[in-house]
């Protein structure tokens, strides 16, 4: 059996008394690492949206280690125990968020979304309100930089709003999965 194929049980129920399995292949070949999904998920195909949103969203958490490693930066320049902190937890979550988006996990997708649009999404614009509105500023170009440098907690925000997408997609195909159970 090719990695890419996954031979999927299905119910047909042609006859009213008895069931009979068969088994019908799926082509995962355009999934990434779909040796990873949950064995709930792989019982049925996985539609086509929730498929593409997938591997975008793989793509988005690399981009996420990427600006979470860039927004050292801001550390490095300002050294605040609050962007230190912010800089942690970000990382916590990103382990969260890969575990939720590799394995499709209703609660690590939930849990990672929830926290990159509210408490990103926060600190980012705390960031803003300091950076303009702070009364002391050396200079205008040191404003431009800190802004420059606090851009990678924008993306980490904006990779949450995508998070919160899936997880809605996940969401609805999980609770049609149950729903299907249900009516066997």
């Amino acid at each position: 059996m090719n990695r890419e194929e996954v031979k999927e049980p299905l119910l047909d129920d042609r006859r009213s008394n008895s069931v009979r399995i068969s088994l019908r292949r799926v082509q995962l070949d355009r999934m990434y690492y779909p040796e990873l999904i949950d064995a709930e998920y792989r019982l049925k195909p996985i539609p086509e949206d929730v498929r593409k949103n997938r591997n975008l969203a793989i793509i988005i958490l690399k981009l996420y280690t990427v600006c979470l490693i860039l927004s050292l930066g801001l550390f490095i320049k300002r050294r605040s125990r609050i962007i230190l902190a912010g800089f942690l937890s970000a990382l916590v979550f990103n382990i969260i968020g890969y575990i939720g988006v590799l394995r499709m996990r209703l609660f690590h997708l939930f849990v990672y979304s929830f926290f990159t649009v509210t408490v990103i999404g926060a600190f980012y614009v705390y960031l803003l309100i300091d950076y303009f509105i702070k009364p002391d500023k050396d200079s205008l170009s040191d404003s431009i930089v800190m802004f420059i440098l606090s851009l990678p907690f924008l993306l980490i925000f904006v990779s949450g709003i995508h998070s919160l997408v899936f997880f809605s997609l996940v969401y609805e195909e999980h609770h049609e999965r149950n729903a299907d159970l249900g009516n066997i």
